[in-house]
């Protein structure tokens, strides 16, 4: 049995979906742009995220038409996971390039592919970054330990 949409949801799903709307693929902008009322940004994305798991059947035929189909966003992403960038190096003068992993986009296709298997939370996101932070400090020290001895 098909749930039966209001218009703010309706409305919501519109501009969710058009990509010429500032709600593009913005659950928080799209909830704002439908009429819904919220106090603050926390409340329009609160509302966003329920529209998001109760339109979940409408958005997945929406990327299906789009050909984003779940088998062809899985490909981009591991395509992704796997994402290398050109970095220039100068030593004495001399300038060079490597390929090396572009954590950056790696970093974001993470995060995409956690968030659509909804495995992505909050606490995870700061474990990430704190390990991040942690990794970074300490490849800074071996850094400096190498270039004092």
């Amino acid at each position: 049995m098909t749930e039966r949409l209001t218009a703010k949801q309706l409305s919501w799903l519109e501009h969710f979906l058009d990509k010429e709307s500032l709600g593009f693929l913005n659950a928080i902008e799209a909830a704002y742009l439908a009429g819904y009322k919220a106090k603050n940004r926390s409340g329009y994305r609160s509302i966003g995220n329920q529209n998001i798991k109760r339109l979940r059947p409408q958005i997945a035929k929406w990327l299906e038409e789009e050909g984003l189909t779940e088998e062809s966003l899985k490909l981009k992403l591991i395509q992704l996971l796997d994402a290398k960038e050109i970095k220039f190096f100068s030593n004495k003068g001399e300038i060079t390039e490597r390929e090396v992993a572009a954590h950056a986009v790696q970093m974001k296709a993470l995060d995409m592919a956690l968030r659509l298997q909804g495995l992505f939370t909050q606490d995870a996101k700061n474990n990430i970054q704190e390990n991040t932070i942690d990794f970074k400090e300490r490849l800074r020290a071996i850094r400096q330990r190498k270039t004092t001895s």
